[in-house]
């Protein structure tokens, strides 16, 4: 079998994402994220601080208010956007997931349910 390669073997220092942008974090603080399987790490999170948190928080609530006003029709819309966005994807988003969780993937997909 031939074995799917990894995404990245290491994707750094993650960035927030907050008010519709990625963002770097202030914080000197973190939280390696380790592939299991190989006892790796893969990327950091960082740990937001409290102002960042406050910002993304009023965000959203920014967000829900405009999203809650919209037609159910455009809604859907954007949720099926979003689908054709993860099939497009598919691969690359499989072999990020599996790397998270420390499987190795085999020169197969896994089954599609949507």
């Amino acid at each position: 079998m031939v074995e799917l390669e990894e995404a990245q073997s290491n994707y750094g220092r993650l960035r927030l994402f907050t008010g519709g942008k990625w963002v770097d974090s202030q914080s000197a603080h973190g939280q390696p994220v380790v592939n299991p399987a190989k006892a790796e790490t893969i990327a950091e999170v960082p740990f937001a601080t409290r102002g960042e948190i406050d910002k993304a928080i009023e965000s959203a609530q920014s967000a829900f208010e405009r999203w809650s006003r919209l037609p159910v029709t455009t809604r859907a819309g954007y949720v099926f956007r979003l689908k054709q966005k993860l099939d497009e994807y598919f691969e690359d988003v499989s072999k990020i997931m599996t790397q998270n969780h420390g499987f190795e993937r085999h020169g197969r997909s896994p089954a599609k349910h949507i």
